[in-house]
């Protein structure tokens, strides 16, 4: 939820010690917690962090325990681990191991990581950290065909990873057309291969890319109006864009026509929205939003068959700051 060019406070900076890193798994209960136990059961992670805003310290994961629409989340485990550096977001792979984006020192460009975790969802194992010069204030991360699409703040981009048979990591170049300001912040796709990208802190638009034959990526128009510093993006199970707007206390909606251009289709508002983050839909379409500023928590939102969203209550977290809501593991 931060400026590069604002955030000056004072961090406390870890050593990334290797490959090998430990990690702490605490568990909360005993419920299970593993996704692929039906439609209406799945396993959420929420990144908390200690200031109001998300500026300061993050971490650790919290995993909670979903059964359903009609159920409230367990907490069943924390997850934390040497590495983490202000944590802000997720990414999982396709064989489940959950990628945790590091964003690092804010003041300092050339910082920022990934903690990789095997079993997120069981016992978490440490799987070393991914760490590249490249890396600048990153934040949200989301896989297109293997390959991972990281958004930076720091270096106005974003930057692109492949991953060999061996799931060894490697930049693959960036994406930069009307990219600028310290502003990237969030990255979807939709059902289609289009990426879209939010920039924040006052640029306040939605970038648009399409891939050639040869994997490059070419701008393709912008979506613009009704946003205030937009940050993570999502689109539900029919194709409509769900964006996260932390200055106006809103979800923006956006549906699109037979030309592919984007249509506004109304916002989401309300107390229980309080500096959107991360957002998330469940393995059964209900939304889930990680709020950043008091009363923070998460949000819960169901649709009726008109599309109509209605909250679905509210639960707090250990320290009520959220920066992100993903399912997987």
């Amino acid at each position: 939820m931060e400026s590069i060019r604002h955030q000056r406070g004072r961090m406390r900076v870890r050593a990334l010690t290797g490959v090998a890193v430990l990690l702490a798994v605490m568990p909360i209960t005993n419920s299970s917690s593993a996704t692929g136990l039906g439609p209406h059961r799945a396993t959420l992670f929420v990144m908390a962090a200690a200031d109001s805003g998300g500026l300061g310290e993050s971490g650790p994961v919290l995993r909670y325990d979903v059964r359903g629409p009609t159920s409230q989340p367990t907490l069943d485990a924390t997850i934390d681990d040497p590495s983490f550096f202000r944590p802000c977001c997720f990414a999982f792979t396709r064989s489940g191991e959950m990628l945790v984006v590091n964003r690092g020192d804010p003041t300092t460009p050339s910082s920022g990581y990934i903690t990789r975790i095997l079993h997120p969802s069981r016992t978490p194992v440490p799987n070393g950290a991914i760490a590249f010069r490249e890396f600048s204030v990153p934040h949200w991360a989301a896989f297109h065909d293997g390959e991972l699409f990281v958004a930076q703040l720091g270096a106005s981009n974003v930057l692109r990873m492949t991953f060999d048979r061996r799931s060894i990591a490697s930049p693959n170049g960036e994406v930069v057309d009307g990219l600028c300001c310290n502003a990237p912040r969030g990255v979807a796709f939709s059902h289609t291969g289009e990426l879209f990208v939010t920039q924040c802190c006052g640029v306040d638009v939605i970038d648009r890319f399409v891939f050639d034959a040869s994997g490059e990526a070419t701008p393709n128009g912008t979506i613009s109006g009704g946003l205030r510093n937009p940050q993570d993006l999502a689109f539900n199970t029919s194709g409509e864009l769900f964006v996260a707007n932390a200055d106006a206390n809103s979800i923006s909606r956006f549906t699109f026509d037979e030309a592919g251009d984007a249509v506004p289709n109304g916002q989401i508002t309300g107390p229980a929205l309080s500096g959107p983050s991360g957002l998330d839909f469940s393995p059964w379409g209900e939304l889930f939003v990680g709020n950043a500023f008091a009363p923070g928590g998460v949000s819960r939102w169901t649709f009726d068959r008109a599309g109509m969203a209605t909250l679905n209550g509210t639960f707090t977290t250990p320290s009520n700051v959220v920066i992100d809501v993903q399912f997987g593991g």
